[in-house]
C-alpha cells in the first residue's frame, strides 16, 4: 500500500484543480480536509484516527508547520506558480470576495496596496517554510523552505507545467490515466487590467523569496522530467490528447452543475 499523501495547497497555484484530481483517487472515507475551521477538531482526533486517512487536504492558511500530525511515512506534494502571476491572480481573486471580509476590502484597494501587504509578501516561501505570518519569518526563511521540499516533498509541481505535474504523479502512484482528466476552466470574472511597469517592480520587490524558490523548483522540476526519459515527451502528448477528447464528456454533469450554480 502506499503512503498516505498530504497536499499542501497554495492558493491561486491551480490547487483547487489538483485536488479535485487527487482526491478523486481516494475513497471518500480516506480523506480529510485540514482547513482553519477544522484544525482543531483534526489535532483533538485520537492519534489512530488521525494517521488513519489516505489523503489530506492541507491549506496553506493553515501551513507545513502542521507535518508533525500526519504520519510519519507521509508523503507531501504542492503546487507554486511563477509569483508575478500569482500575486496578480491573487489580487483578483480577493477582490472578488472583499465583499465576505472586511479585511480583504483593505488589502485590494489597488495591487500597489495587495502586494505590500504583510499578508502576501513572499507567500509560496512562507507557506512552505512552515510559517504563513511574517512576523514569524526568520532571515533563513528561504534555506528552511528549501530544506523542507528536499526532505519531505515527492514533488512541487508547476502551475505553468500542469500536466507534465501530473504525469510525474501517476508515475509515483500509478493512478489509471482516466482518473486524472480534468477540464480547464477560466475563472476570471474581471477584466484584468495589465500591470504597469512600476506595479510589476513593486511586486517583484515584494517576492524576491519566492522568486529564489521557483527558480529552484523548475530547476528540480526539470531533474526529475529528465529523469523520465525520452518516452515521457511521447506520454504527454498522449496524456494531452486523451484529456482534451473524454475531460468535457466524463465532468459533463458537474460542469453543468457550475454553471447553473454561477446563474444564481
Amino acid at each position: 500500500m502506499k503512503p498516505p499523501l498530504v497536499f499542501l495547497h497554495i492558493y491561486k497555484t491551480a490547487g483547487s484543480t489538483l485536488n479535485r484530481i487527487l482526491r478523486r483517487q481516494y475513497a471518500p472515507a480516506q480523506t480529510f480536509s485540514v482547513e482553519n475551521p477544522t484544525l482543531d477538531q483534526f489535532k483533538a482526533l485520537p492519534v489512530a484516527q488521525r494517521e488513519g486517512y489516505r489523503y489530506y487536504h492541507l491549506h496553506a492558511t493553515t501551513h507545513f508547520g502542521l507535518a508533525p500530525l500526519f504520519p510519519a511515512q507521509s508523503r507531501y506534494v504542492t503546487m507554486l506558480r511563477e509569483p508575478i502571476s500569482r500575486t496578480v491572480s491573487a489580487f483578483y481573486y480577493t477582490r472578488n470576495k472583499a465583499d465576505e471580509r472586511p479585511f480583504y476590502a483593505k488589502v485590494t484597494q489597488n495591487i500597489e496596496v495587495f502586494a505590500a501587504s504583510d499578508w502576501q509578501q513572499n507567500f509560496q516561501t512562507r507557506a512552505l517554510a512552515g510559517m504563513v505570518d511574517p512576523e514569524e519569518a526568520p532571515a533563513d526563511v528561504l534555506a528552511r523552505a528549501k530544506r523542507n521540499i528536499e526532505a519531505h516533498f515527492t514533488l512541487v509541481g508547476l502551475t505553468e507545467r500542469f500536466d507534465e505535474s501530473l504525469l510525474l504523479l501517476q508515475e509515483e502512484f500509478g493512478w489509471p490515466t482516466v482518473n486524472l482528466t480534468y477540464v480547464k476552466v477560466n475563472t476570471a470574472r474581471d477584466r484584468r487590467d495589465p500591470l504597469t511597469p512600476a506595479d510589476r517592480d513593486l511586486v517583484v520587490a515584494h517576492n524576491q523569496l519566492d522568486l529564489e524558490l521557483y527558480q529552484f523548483a523548475q530547476q528540480r522540476f526539470a531533474q526529475q522530467v529528465a529523469q523520465q526519459g525520452p518516452d515521457f515527451a511521447r506520454r504527454l502528448s498522449a496524456y494531452q490528447t486523451f484529456n482534451q477528447r473524454y475531460s468535457k464528456l466524463i465532468h459533463f454533469p458537474y460542469l453543468v452543475k457550475d454553471w447553473l450554480k454561477r446563474q444564481g
